[in-house]
């Protein structure tokens, strides 16, 4: 059984009334259900209580109340007369809730602990740090928490500071938020899990829509279609590595699944399910492989991941000059042989023809290097029309003396004219010396 938590806020203690309360099948007439609850919800170890700077100040009213909801005794009757005097004086109070801890916990029938947060109302941004101090000393426990008798800015603030803790890569594991909705007869508590879930959502949408990162959403989503996320993970991963082979390979079998699925989750059936088949139709599947890598340096450098997208473009231009003379660019001996014959001899063939061709190819490499070497200071200007034509896709804003308007248009010259700018007799030529060099190292 994991270990679990319960926060309960406080509010004005001193107005609760005596109510019946319904969780689940269970029922209780109580002022304060928290002991109640933390029974019924499965490995509850620790009640820590969370109070307003206000509430702390006068605690030994604090204390009066919660020995009379808790133990159903009034405090002369569990405590010293010592005790009490020193509830009274209010000195320290680091101290003396040390002191009425430990014997709520010894005076109980359950071996639940207790703890106290404070939350300065005056102050809210400090209880991000005790709640994430608390959060570090408990990283092993599920957190629950019940909102029902807290001021009502609080339940709200500590799932917001909760939300921002998990984005900052706090290790935080949420099991029920819980409240109960007043009735004519009885309070029934209900789960509000759902208000947080909601948050996560928002969170990895936002990651997903500003820097094309599908982990949160698969994270999410293990829980309602682990075969989806997993497809996810791998997609990211493949992507962040660039692995063209793996990228296209996850993006078809998620287009399938996406085909036949149901979707059990309605935030990601309303907010993110066309978002997320609209990314992948940017993605050509059914053409050739320069048609895919093109489409993947696209998506890269639209999204900013720039040194995956220039290495992609370039090598999809490799790949179309693979696929005009007949070879398999997914062969690594036949792409090497082309590679080759390229840099010795069909380079300055299309010089020759169309200079600004070899000046735009050239140029790429020049800027993915930047990248590659992380040397910007030599290469600033070229750097920066780097950048700028991530946004574009348009080769004149590498040289405004090249002409072609689109990386299609160029490419279809590169298709429409390479074979008689560099015939294929001499390409089929170059390949029977090409072999024989081989054979004889």
């Amino acid at each position: 059984m994991n270990k679990a938590l319960l926060l309960y806020p406080l509010g004005e203690i001193d107005k609760y009334e005596e109510i019946t309360y319904t969780f689940n099948s269970a029922k209780t007439k109580t002022k304060l259900p928290a002991l109640w609850l933390a029974e019924k919800i499965d490995g509850v170890e620790e009640i820590t209580f969370i109070i307003t700077k206000k509430l702390k100040e006068d605690y030994f009213s604090l204390f009066e109340k919660l020995c009379e909801f808790i133990l159903k005794k009034e405090m002369r009757n569990v405590f010293s007369d010592n005790d009490i005097k020193k509830f009274r004086k209010r000195e320290n109070f680091n101290e003396d809730k040390k002191i009425f801890t430990e014997k709520l916990k010894k005076e109980q029938e359950s071996n639940l602990s207790y703890d106290f947060l404070i939350i300065d109302e005056e102050n809210l941004l400090s209880f991000i740090h005790e709640l994430k101090r608390y959060i570090e000393s408990h990283a092993d426990y599920t957190i629950h928490i019940d909102i029902t008798h807290a001021y009502r800015f609080i339940p709200m603030f500590i799932v917001i500071v909760i939300s921002l803790l998990k984005n900052a890569g706090k290790n935080i594991e949420i099991g029920e938020i819980l409240y109960a909705f007043a009735g004519a007869d009885e309070n029934r508590i209900i789960s509000l899990k759902d208000y947080l879930d909601v948050l996560n959502w928002s969170n990895a949408i936002y990651s997903f829509n500003n820097f094309a990162n599908t982990l949160p959403i698969a994270q999410i989503l293990k829980n309602y279609h682990s075969e989806i996320s997993d497809l996810l993970h791998v997609l990211q991963q493949s992507l962040d590595m660039n692995l063209a082979s793996k990228i296209k390979e996850s993006i078809s079998r998620l287009k399938d699944k996406f085909e036949t699925m149901s979707i059990e989750n309605e935030i990601f059936k309303q907010l993110v399910f066309d978002d997320l088949k609209k990314v992948l139709s940017e993605f050509v599947l059914d053409g050739c492989q320069s048609d895919f890598e093109l489409s993947l340096a696209r998506w890269h450098l639209k999204n900013r991941r720039y040194l995956h997208g220039y290495t992609a473009l370039i090598e999809a231009f490799k790949s179309k000059i693979c696929e005009i003379y007949g070879y398999n660019p997914d062969d690594s001996n036949q792409r090497k042989f082309i590679n080759d014959i390229y840099n010795r001899q069909i380079k300055s063939e299309i010089a020759k023809k169309e200079e600004q061709i070899v000046i735009f190819l050239e140029t790429l490499s020049k800027i993915r290097n930047i990248f590659v070497h992380l040397n910007v200071s030599q290469e600033e200007n070229i750097y920066l029309k780097g950048v700028k034509f991530a946004l574009t896709m348009n080769p004149s804003t590498i040289k405004e003396e090249i002409n072609f308007s689109s990386i299609d248009n160029l490419l279809e010259y590169i298709e429409k004219n390479l074979t008689s700018i560099f015939p294929q007799e001499k390409v089929m030529e170059l390949s029977k010396h090409y072999k024989k060099l081989n054979r004889e190292v």
